[in-house]
């Protein structure tokens, strides 16, 4: 059985902060690195679009 390596992350608004977007890119690259798929969603994302949120995250579950 294979391992997924898929995270989602929700955005808020304190990313947008500067300390907090250094953290970020910092995190999201080392991630990156160690062979995983980030999946970044904001309010609008999951509050507005929930269905096609949803399938974006199943689709990425879903690939081999």
């Amino acid at each position: 059985m294979a391992r997924l390596r898929v995270a989602v992350e929700y955005e808020g608004d304190h990313h947008r902060e500067r300390v907090q977007f250094l953290r970020d890119v910092h995190r999201l690259n080392a991630l990156h690195e160690a062979g995983w798929t980030v999946l970044r969603f904001t309010a609008d994302h999951v509050l507005r679009a929930p269905q096609r949120t949803a399938l974006t995250i199943a689709r990425e579950l879903a690939r081999p």
